[in-house]
């Protein structure tokens, strides 16, 4: 799942990239505009993207966490 993540944020700064060259390319102001929209939204996509990841690696913390305590009751020697 992590390298889903991976994979989005890369597609999301090709994105930025692309927008850069769209806007270098032309400075109408219906081009901009687009832009603009375009740029919001993939801020958004990312933000979210991280929100998301963060709470992947939280519920991976707390799984090995309850991986270790059912070890523990297991074996109680270790």
């Amino acid at each position: 799942m992590l390298a889903e993540f991976t994979a989005s944020l890369s597609a999301i700064k090709a994105s930025f990239d692309l927008l850069q060259v769209i806007n270098d390319a032309d400075e109408s102001p219906v081009v901009q505009k687009a832009t603009n929209e375009l740029h919001r939204q993939l801020v958004a996509l990312q933000s979210e993207n991280l929100r998301l990841a963060q709470l992947l690696m939280s519920q991976l913390d707390e799984i090995n966490y309850l991986r270790e305590l059912l070890r523990k009751h297991e074996d109680p020697l270790k």
